[in-house]
């Protein structure tokens, strides 16, 4: 990083010219609390940082100076990094480059500004508008302000190079070498057809100090937000100690009344395999309680009553198709399920056509449970489903 000692200044050159406004001086040279100090522009680099766009706040700032230390590879407590929120909107965190300078150079600046509106780079205090440069000298070389958000501070070797190179990126509409600072520059321009004057008041529209630039002050402690944030999060530490303290309680009860409901479950299920190897299944696995013993119990009832034949699904459907296509209605799905038990989707008219079908197949003698009758999408009538199970004291 440069020097951040106040540069010599003559009698016949002031430190920054009328193209920088008359509030704007050097950072030794501020008389009065709005005043602009302004700082060399080549000592506080802008960089892009190829950040995740999902991260906000505190933790944005955390990755970006993960990134910059990776790419650097300086002792992190050497670097001052700062968002470069120009052009970002107030509130959001949109912003993907940043502010890097020497910490031992804003420490100097902040000293021998004293009172100050702000402290700058000198590319910042430039008049800005969008695709306009404007180039213009400094006690430290050259400071090029590339529309509202962009700029730098260089030597006049290293400007024309850098400038040269981002011709190649982006094409301004006019180049506003002021008093010809840069030689070489009216070339460039005219080599890719730019338009490039030498006064201020050639080029409409721009505008100094009108883009936000205040929010790059480089007294603004980069870490302010986070002691910010920390304090607020103290004022909260009490309630949320409390509420951690009640929601550890309701865990442990809950984990409690859990672990009881478990034994009493397991305990209930011990005395129901029990009673089911002593009663029904007495060898081999036991694998569905419900299912093992209503089989259990249809054959005990074969046993008592010989003369009682179990219906079948299949049974039951030949004694209720006939109902059914009576009141002409054709079966959609046919399914028999657990429990010897058949289930019927049929597509009638309306809900009364459903009710009478129900009725129908109810006077065969099967037991008709009606689950649901409900209007068909996309199609006219109803569509009713009905369960059949054998008579009431049949197998």
């Amino acid at each position: 990083m440069s020097d951040p000692q106040t540069p010599h200044q003559t009698p016949d050159r002031p430190d920054y010219g009328p193209a920088f406004g008359p509030a704007a001086q050097a950072v030794g040279a501020v008389t009065g609390p709005r005043d602009i100090a302004l700082v060399p522009g080549a000592a506080v680099a802008v960089l892009d940082l190829d950040l995740p766009a999902g991260v906000r706040g505190t933790a944005l700032e955390q990755v970006a100076r993960r990134q910059l230390q990776d790419r650097v590879g300086l002792n992190p407590t050497a670097i001052d990094m700062r968002p470069f929120s120009i052009g970002v909107p107030k509130g959001q965190d949109g912003w993907r480059r940043v502010q890097v300078t020497a910490t031992s150079d804003v420490a100097a600046w902040r000293k021998a500004a004293g009172r100050c509106q702000a402290i700058l780079p000198d590319y910042l205090a430039l008049p800005a508008a969008p695709d306009i440069w404007v180039i213009a000298a400094t006690p430290h070389g050259i400071a090029a302000r590339l529309g509202p958000h962009d700029g730098f501070g260089a030597s006049a070797t290293l400007a024309l190079a850098t400038l040269t190179q981002h011709l190649c990126k982006a094409k301004p509409k006019v180049i506003v070498n002021v008093d010809d600072a840069l030689p070489g520059l009216a070339d460039l321009a005219r080599a890719h057809d730019i338009s490039c004057v030498t006064a201020l008041a050639e080029a409409k529209g721009l505008v100094a100090l009108g883009h936000d630039e205040l929010s790059c002050d480089l007294r603004r402690d980069p870490q302010l937000s986070q002691a910010k944030l920390a304090a607020q999060l103290r004022a909260w530490r009490w309630p949320v100690l409390f509420g951690g303290t009640a929601a550890a309680l309701w865990a442990a009860a809950l984990w409690i009344e859990t672990a009881r409901i478990e034994t009493e479950t397991a305990a209930i299920r011990a005395q129901t395999q029990a009673m089911v190897r002593t009663h029904f299944i007495p060898t081999g696995p036991i694998l569905d309680v419900r299912s093992q013993v209503s089989r259990a119990l249809a054959a005990a009832r074969a046993q008592s009553d010989p003369g009682a034949v179990p219906l079948t699904p299949f049974e039951m459907f030949a004694r209720a198709g006939p109902v059914i296509e009576t009141e002409g209605v054709a079966p959609q799905t046919v399914r028999a399920v657990q429990g010897d038990a058949l289930t019927l989707v049929l597509q009638v008219a309306d809900f009364a056509a459903a009710d009478a079908v129900t009725a129908a197949v109810a006077a065969t003698g099967l037991q008709v449970d009606q689950v649901e009758s409900v209007v068909s999408e996309g199609d006219a009538g109803v569509r009713t489903q009905m369960r059949l199970r054998a008579p009431e004291g049949q197998p």
